[in-house]
């Protein structure tokens, strides 16, 4: 049983009365949304780069230059992993 606050889709889902080409829809469109996130943070990724580049030379310390590198850096693993769950779901709908 899905927990309280579970998209109404996905208990749906899970409610196993959904047929395979439903699925698979439902599938791609989760992979169609998470493209358009990860698009989103690969454009804030290179705006917090560019902020990091502009603002700060590469040998300054200072807590804002690495709260920027930080930000930075957690924002290209996070469309890292977005590339791979993306990867993943496009060969879950391939036949």
């Amino acid at each position: 049983m899905p927990p309280a606050g579970y998209p109404a889709f996905l208990q749906y889902l899970q409610s196993g009365r959904v047929r395979n080409k439903e699925r698979r829809k439902e599938i791609a469109e989760v992979s169609t949304t998470l493209l358009a996130v990860h698009q989103l943070l690969e454009f804030l990724q290179d705006e917090e780069q560019a902020y990091l580049d502009n603002n700060f030379s590469p040998d300054q310390q200072s807590a804002k230059a690495i709260a920027a590198e930080q930000a930075a850096d957690s924002l290209r693993d996070a469309c890292d992993a977005i590339d791979q769950a993306i990867s993943h779901l496009r060969k879950a709908v391939s036949p």
